[in-house]
């Protein structure tokens, strides 16, 4: 079996997680408006809801605003994510979303840390696209094994397949 090839992609905030959550902002708040036009009195709850929906989407969007920019790596042997410091740390990608011109990847370090949720298009780079997917692919369908070997285990659930 070949090896994927080496490939470097530079990650950054895209159009379409913004375009993501503009969506789920305006579900969001129609709604909430829905909900207030057909119960104008608002009770506690009706209010509690707004809060925490009010809340999340502040949040979800102070999240985009913080996309760290960054370097994704695959050199062959193992993955490494650049971000604003510029030191590389090793892990894992996850590809969490496929959509052929779009791919959702969190990137689990194999020492501490919080994943990186990358948000990944296409960026008119068409050959290093499909270089990209490839070696994602490739190191997803190793399996546990190349996923083991850089994310220390944890205890086994009892009942559970070792």
């Amino acid at each position: 079996m070949h090896q994927a090839p080496s490939v470097l992609w530079q990650v950054s905030r895209t159009r379409v997680h913004a375009a993501v959550l503009l969506s789920l902002s305006a579900l969001a708040v129609a709604s909430q408006g829905v909900w207030w036009w057909e119960r104008p009195e608002w009770d506690p709850v009706q209010r509690l809801c707004l809060i925490a929906t009010l809340l999340l989407l502040v949040g979800a969007w102070r999240s985009w605003a913080r996309t760290e920019p960054g370097q994704l790596h695959w050199d062959g042997v193992q993955w490494t994510w650049a971000g604003r410091s510029g030191t590389p740390v090793s892990g894992v990608p996850i590809v969490a979303i496929d959509g052929q011109r779009l791919m959702l990847v969190v990137f689990r370090a194999a020492r501490h840390g919080v994943p990186q949720w990358l948000w990944l298009v296409p960026a008119g780079d068409p050959a290093r696209w499909r270089a990209l997917r490839r070696a994602l692919f490739a190191f997803q369908a190793t399996g546990p094994a190349a996923v083991g070997a850089l994310v220390p285990a944890g205890p086994v659930p009892p009942g559970s397949a070792a």
